[in-house]
């Protein structure tokens, strides 16, 4: 290879690589309400060090002092899978959807900020993902209710029935 060919090679390596960094930054600049995916199991603090959000000092979650008792948790696999825990007692202010499934279940999430207050989406129960191929996603009810909130939006009361479907258009 002649010298000016490896100068050639060198130049267009710099020009993609520049290229494919300017893109990463201005599809970032452009969509900074979407927080990357963040692993969490009930092992994990509750802080997404991308965001320098923490869900530990959020103020709705706080406001919530009182112990929920007797709840009862349903995650719908779709593979003929049905896990359920029952008698679940949430305390400590940890009283959301969210809180009840990141306790019992290894999860991964998304936080979209919807004005001042974080939301998050649950997109993944035990290594299951919402897959859009296949259009199959998870969504919760509450007492048999499709919730229209987030999940650490939804606060618990006592004897509430959470049911997790990781499935196609079910909302509906």
């Amino acid at each position: 290879m002649t010298k000016i060919n490896k100068k050639i090679m060198i130049i267009f390596s710099i020009i993609l690589i520049g290229s494919f960094l300017l893109i990463t930054s201005l599809l970032y600049v452009f969509n900074p309400t979407i927080i990357p995916k963040t692993e969490f199991d009930n092992n994990d603090a509750y802080y997404d060090s991308d965001s320098q959000y923490s869900w530990l000092n959020d103020s709705r979650r706080l406001n919530q002092t009182e112990i929920i008792n007797n709840i009862t948790l349903i995650i719908d696999f779709k593979n003929d899978t049905i896990e359920t825990t029952v008698n679940i007692s949430q305390d400590n202010s940890f009283t959301s959807v969210f809180d009840l499934t990141a306790f019992h279940y290894q999860i991964v999430y998304e936080m979209f900020n919807f004005g001042s207050s974080p939301s998050f989406l649950i997109t993944s129960i035990k290594n299951l993902g919402n897959n859009e191929h296949t259009a199959n996603y998870w969504q919760y009810w509450v007492n048999e209710e499709y919730s229209m909130v987030a999940c650490n939006e939804y606060q618990l009361k006592n004897n509430d029935i959470v049911i997790w479907i990781y499935g196609d258009n079910i909302a509906t």
